[in-house]
């Protein structure tokens, strides 16, 4: 994909994640968000603790590898650490 293609592919994921912000107060906190569709799986990773900062990391993963647990395992300890990057 192109990046204007894979940047306007995201725009549903970011909504997404807007709607779970929603109900944070019920769900708790949203970690991560990962779309899957035929071709790729997506994803959508708050980088900000303040959720009206809309701050995400947004990657796209080929079928097949485990995209969960790279953000698990990789994505999120990165992120926790250098959160004051981010901001």
């Amino acid at each position: 994909m192109t990046d204007m293609e894979l940047e306007k592919s995201m725009v549903p994921l970011i909504i997404q994640v807007q709607l779970y912000n929603r109900i944070r107060e019920i769900a708790g906190e949203l970690r991560y968000h990962i779309g899957t569709f035929e071709r790729l799986y997506a994803a959508s990773i708050p980088v900000s603790l303040n959720p009206k900062a809309e701050i995400y990391i947004l990657m796209s993963f080929e079928l097949g590898c485990k995209p969960d647990r790279i953000i698990e395992d990789g994505l999120i300890p990165l992120i926790q650490r250098d959160r004051d990057y981010f901001m």
